[in-house]
């Protein structure tokens, strides 16, 4: 999980820090990391500049505090999809949990802090101060996908024997690849292709004697 550095202020009593943390996330998502300023952050939360520096040592904590923020509602989005009640065989239930995740990322207003995402993470990997922030970025995305992974293999018949860590590991591989794929072309990715072809062979293996 995304942990990050100690802040000036850690109570949030009035949900200021929050309204902070959003607030610099539509901005990210709107018009990119270089244009979150501390000032256009607190002009969006309609709050003084000062107020910034006053809950955040500086714009790299609250940038952090972003990227965390983010990584939760992957978290809970990916949680609140755990169970398939429709399909019926190893495929189908494959695809319709890939089906789901992605329907969260094809949603209009989402589009834009999916890109946050992807250029908070080359910020990170740009900063030898917060490199380790990508690491932990997509070590979360491991553990959500070796969950719902896991969810998936126990609405399956028989015992799976394989190594569910690598299986993981490929399944989050192929969704962060399949995403970054869409946003920069979406006329040209055809995600439900992808992911049924996937299904078909992940279902081979997870059912294999």
């Amino acid at each position: 999980m995304v942990t990050t550095p100690r802040s000036r202020k850690t109570k949030d009593d009035d949900g200021r820090r929050a309204q902070l943390v959003e607030a610099a996330a539509r901005v990210i998502a709107e018009q990119g990391v270089a244009a979150a300023t501390t000032r256009r952050i607190a002009s969006e939360a309609g709050v003084p500049p000062g107020l910034v520096h006053y809950w955040f040592s500086g714009k790299d904590e609250l940038l952090t505090e972003v990227v965390g923020s983010l990584l939760r509602e992957v978290e809970q989005s990916a949680s609140a999809d755990s169970s398939v009640t429709r399909a019926e065989t190893p495929e189908d239930i494959l695809a319709e949990h890939f089906r789901r995740a992605f329907d969260n990322v094809v949603r209009a207003d989402e589009r834009g802090r999916q890109i946050a995402i992807y250029e908070l993470t080359t910020w990170a990997l740009r900063s030898d101060d917060h490199a380790d922030l990508a690491r932990q970025q997509y070590a979360a995305y491991r553990d959500t996908a070796n969950r719902l992974t896991r969810s998936v293999i126990d609405q399956m018949p028989g015992d799976f024997s394989g190594d569910l860590d690598t299986l993981a590991q490929l399944v989050s591989a192929l969704f962060d690849g399949v995403t970054l794929a869409w946003l920069a072309d979406p006329e040209g990715t055809k995600p439900d292709l992808v992911f049924r072809l996937m299904s078909t062979l992940f279902a081979r293996a997870l059912t294999a004697e």
